[in-house]
């Protein structure tokens, strides 16, 4: 038996069935249709996707243009013209005053075609079934516009809107005080700029720009307030008008100086002000200030002098030095200013001082060591010989060496290089060993040695000085000469190197009638000279060459020509006639077109030198060592062999070389300019002639000058030409009368006899 619950009915099972048969019944139909329709649209779906398989489903458009039933290209091509159409649409700018047209592409915009395209021809074909066919359903009832892909160029946006701020924008004018030529103040007025607001501009169009219907730009432009307005100046104005008002007193030093009150205003400036009550302040400018202070730093400054040390009277001596003092530009500006904004009248100048580099407590130990130095004699010592400086001499030789390369001066007590090498060359003399030269003699064609070179020592001045130094400042008191060897120029072994052919030339001069002595420092002299050879391109030196011309180097006491005032005097003379061995040279050089590069002419002219068949009227040379030299140059380009020969009568100078292939040719003499010469006769005392002896020393010649021309020719080429000038004094009739041992009771006919015995006269 079944329970009933209360209100509810009970049907019995026939009934239940019957009643739920019919429930059936209904939703088989339903479920019927539904799939029928299911299937039905699955239908035209698959036939819908079969015929747009690649187009674009019906009802969808872009750029307001429809796309349904094209193809994507097709499509493309559309949109593409479309775009073209929008991109090059106008956008006007506007601010409030001006306007700007520009397209929609030059302002940055830029279109991707491929992008719109695909996202219309993805509509329908994107998501689920359900999704796709709802898709497809709304574009065919109410349509679907693909959104286009496009962007802005933010960098174009911002180049566009810069060009338009720099027309727009106007910077503020502050308020200005300006000083006029007569001395009053004007104040201009300011203005409020303006100034492009540009990030705000693009946020306004990017938030209200539309593809399809905004074209416009509205700018945003703000005034820009000026800093300083005209009531900022009020005060400034009558502060300046204070500081200008009457004249400025500046003092320094126990001196003062006036500024007018229009040398004020010239300086005048208005700078920004550091009081917060004021937006400027006046002031003089710093720069127009400190250049008009530099007229009274020339008067105010002084430089800083160094202590001094320094040997007085054979002492060292000390003297202490001062501080600078120098103008402080900076400092007195500020002083000035700040004396002027108080309201006063007058300011003082600011200084600064600067310890000198030296002073006198930095050269005690200097002192010290100087006095030490020059305190005591210095004995120099060369093997059996020894000299002495003295203290006096090493005083007035001490120097003092600032070296200053450092940040402190360091001073260095020396004994001066030049002056102690200068009294060092008396000790050379007894020290030096000239070298000798190798000498060569060409006979039949060949090279021999004559005489092999010889080595010889001189002194080493540079380690000299220096050891002399080094003693002085130590213990020693004795210093050791340095030497060092010196070499001889032309070696021995130079013959192999030496070619010798021909003989270039060869000259001779006669010496016959001269006095003893004159003929023997002829051929000594002469001798010292065979076998000389000369390099190419080298210098001979006729002084260096002999060698010393002294008494202890065999020479005697001859006659020579020096000038007593203005007048030529013959005189005795230690190697007097070695003038005739350099004449001789002279010629041989003369006419072998060799480069002469040093000649001079005897005082007055003696005719012996003129002599045919090389000599003309005015070729001679003197020499005087070591004043006077004489010098030629090898230029041939091959070594040159220097050979001589005295045979009691005449003096022979061959030069020997390899032919060069020049021909040498001169003019006559061009004499002019002549002075008749005086030929009464003149006694002239010699002290040192024994008395009773006699001398015709010189003769009457005229004075004249000449001079001769000589080419070097080759090949029809003239090489090289040489001008022999000369000038030549009148010369007297002179006898030299012996006074040497003259007895007081001697009478005058004795020497009147030795008169006309007298000696022919020795030139």
């Amino acid at each position: 038996m079944k329970l009933v619950k209360p209100g509810r009915v009970f049907k019995s099972k026939a009934g239940y069935y019957a009643a739920n048969s019919a429930v059936l019944g209904v939703a088989s139909v339903l479920v019927i249709v539904i799939v029928a329709v299911v299937v039905a649209l699955a239908g035209v779906m698959v036939t819908y996707s079969v015929l747009y398989a690649d187009k674009i489903y019906p009802g969808v458009s872009a750029l307001d243009t429809d796309l349904g039933g094209r193809t994507e290209q097709v499509a493309r091509a559309t949109v593409l013209s479309r775009l073209e159409a929008l991109a090059n649409g106008r956008l006007a700018i506007r601010s409030t005053e001006q306007e700007w047209q520009v397209t929609l592409a030059e302002f940055g915009l830029s279109f991707d075609v491929d992008e719109t395209i695909q996202r219309g021809y993805n509509l329908g074909r994107e998501g689920n079934f359900v999704e796709q066919l709802g898709s497809r359903l709304v574009a065919l009832s109410r349509g679907y516009s693909a959104e286009p892909a496009f962007v802005f160029d933010k960098g174009a946006q911002l180049a566009r809107l810069e060009g338009i701020a720099k027309i727009i924008d106007r910077p503020a004018v502050n308020a200005s005080l300006l000083v006029e030529p007569d001395g009053t103040f004007r104040m201009t007025p300011s203005q409020t700029g303006l100034k492009l607001d540009i990030p705000g501009s693009l946020e306004r169009f990017s938030r209200s720009f539309s593809l399809f219907s905004t074209r416009e730009l509205r700018l945003i432009v703000e005034d820009v307030p000026p800093a300083i307005k005209e009531s900022d100046l009020v005060a400034t104005r009558s502060s300046a008008q204070k500081m200008v008002a009457a004249p400025l007193t500046l003092s320094a030093v126990g001196k003062s100086w006036k500024v007018s009150e229009k040398e004020l205003l010239t300086m005048l400036t208005f700078v920004p002000s550091v009081e917060p009550e004021a937006k400027l302040s006046a002031k003089l400018d710093g720069s127009r200030l400190a250049k008009f202070l530099e007229k009274m730093a020339k008067e105010i400054d002084e430089a800083p002098r160094n202590a001094k040390i320094e040997v007085k009277g054979g002492k060292v001596v000390v003297t202490e030095g001062a501080e600078a003092r120098v103008l402080d530009f900076d400092a007195s500006v500020v002083s000035i200013n700040d004396q002027l904004a108080r309201g006063a009248r007058s300011a003082d100048l600011m200084l600064t001082k600067r310890r000198p580099k030296i002073v006198a407590a930095d050269l005690q130990e200097v002192k010290a060591l100087a006095e030490k130095m020059i305190g005591e004699t210095i004995t120099l010592k060369h093997e059996q010989q020894t000299w002495t400086l003295r203290s006096a001499d090493l005083a007035n030789l001490m120097v003092f060496n600032n070296d200053d390369t450092g940040n402190v001066p360091k001073i260095t007590p020396r004994f001066d290089k030049e002056g102690l090498t200068k009294l060092l060359r008396g000790v050379a003399s007894k020290v030096d060993k000239p070298a000798r030269d190798a000498r060569f003699k060409f006979v039949d064609g060949k090279i021999n040695i004559l005489s092999d070179n010889v080595d010889g020592t001189k002194l080493d001045y540079e380690r000299t000085v220096e050891s002399i130094n080094r003693a002085a400042a130590g213990n020693s008191r004795v210093v050791e000469l340095s030497t060092e060897v010196d070499e001889a120029k032309i070696q021995s072994s130079d013959k192999d190197k030496i070619v010798i052919k021909d003989r270039l030339t060869s000259a001779k001069t006669s010496y016959a009638g001269g006095i003893a002595e004159r003929n023997h420092n002829v051929e000594l002299a002469t001798s010292r000279l065979n076998g000389v050879v000369v390099p190419p391109g080298e210098v001979f030196s006729f002084n260096e060459s002999m060698g010393p011309s002294t008494l202890a180097s065999g020479f005697k006491i001859g006659y020579g020509i020096m000038i007593s005032g203005t007048e030529p005097l013959t005189v005795p003379s230690v190697a007097g006639g070695i003038c005739q061995v350099a004449t001789t040279l002279f010629h041989a050089v003369f006419w072998a077109g060799l480069e002469v590069k040093e000649r001079l002419p005897h005082l007055y002219w003696i005719p012996r030198y003129g002599q045919a068949p090389l000599g003309m009227k005015g070729l001679d040379a003197t020499v005087d060592d070591p004043y006077v030299d004489f010098r030629f140059k090898n230029n041939t380009g091959n070594w040159i062999a220097i050979q001589t020969a005295t045979d009691g009568g005449n003096v022979t100078f061959s030069i020997y070389g390899i032919n060069t292939g020049w021909q040498v040719k001169a003019d006559q003499p061009v004499i002019r300019n002549i002075v008749p010469a005086d030929r009464t006769p003149v006694e002239q005392e010699d002290p040192t002639m024994p008395w009773g002896r006699t001398l015709w020393v010189e003769s009457a010649e005229d004075g004249f000058d000449s001079s001769i021309t000589r080419r070097v020719m080759k090949d029809g080429k003239v090489l090289d030409t040489y001008v022999v000038n000369s000038h030549f004094k009148p010369s007297r009739n002179v006898l030299l009368v012996g006074t040497k041992g003259k007895p007081p009771e001697e009478k005058d006919e004795k020497a009147q006899d030795e008169k006309a015995k007298a000696e022919k006269p020795a030139q």
